[in-house]
C-alpha cells in the first residue's frame, strides 16, 4: 500500500504523475478550485472548492485510488508546532500538559550524547534535542494564546531544522494562518537557505 501526499499550492496543475505510481496522475485547476485524481486516465476521484494552503492524501493499494483530505491543525499554534515537526502529543496548551510532555520524552530520547536545545518567547517554548550530526527529536512544545505574527514569524526565522513542505504549499498556509505578507514570506524562506 503506497500513501502520496499532495500538497496544494497558488498555481493550477495539468495532469501529472502522483509520486512514483505507473497508473495514478493528478491534476489541479486553481481557478475553478478543482484537484482530480485519474488511474489508468480515468478520473476516479474529485475534489471541489480546494485552495491553496489544502493538503490531500491518495492512498494506492492495487485497484482504485482513494483520495482524503488531510486534516491540518486548525489553530495557527497547533499548525506551527506541527509544520517544525512536533507530534499531536508534543503540541501543549497547557503548563501541566508541557511538564509532563517534556518529562517523558527527555527520559525517551535525551539519550547518548544527544543534547538539549530550547526556543523560547513570551508566549511560547519549544524544546528539542539532537544527535552530534544535528538530527533533531522533538521532545515537547507550548504555545499560550493566540501569537501575535511577529511571534510566529520570530519562531520560523530563527528555526535551525529543514522544514519538509514544499515552499508554495507553505506560502498559502502562512498567509491563511499567520497572516503573512510576501516580504515575510520571502524573508522566511530566505532564512532557511
Amino acid at each position: 500500500m503506497a500513501k502520496h501526499k499532495i500538497y496544494i499550492g497558488n498555481y493550477g496543475i495539468g495532469k501529472m504523475r502522483l509520486g512514483d505510481s505507473r497508473s495514478t496522475d493528478y491534476s489541479y485547476d486553481s481557478n475553478s478550485g478543482l484537484l482530480q485524481i485519474y488511474w489508468r486516465g480515468e478520473e476516479v476521484a474529485r475534489c471541489e472548492n480546494v485552495r491553496a494552503g489544502d493538503a490531500f492524501i491518495v492512498t494506492c493499494e492495487g485497484g482504485e485510488p482513494q483520495l482524503s483530505e488531510m486534516h491540518l491543525p486548525r489553530h495557527p499554534n497547533d499548525f506551527l508546532m506541527y509544520i517544525l515537526g512536533f507530534g499531536p502529543g508534543l503540541r501543549c496548551h497547557r503548563w501541566d500538559y508541557y511538564d509532563r510532555a517534556l518529562k517523558e520524552q527527555r527520559a525517551a530520547k535525551l539519550i547518548n550524547d544527544r543534547i538539549e536545545r530550547e526556543f523560547s518567547g513570551a508566549h511560547y517554548t519549544l524544546n528539542v534535542c539532537e544527535d552530534a550530526d544535528g538530527k533533531p527529536y522533538h521532545l515537547a512544545g507550548i504555545m499560550i494564546g493566540d501569537l501575535r505574527t511577529d511571534e510566529y514569524l520570530e519562531i520560523l526565522l530563527n528555526w535551525p531544522y529543514e522544514v519538509r513542505y514544499p515552499h508554495e504549499f507553505l506560502r498559502a498556509a502562512f498567509q491563511r494562518y499567520f497572516r503573512f505578507g510576501e516580504k515575510d514570506i520571502e524573508q522566511v524562506f530566505k532564512a532557511w537557505d
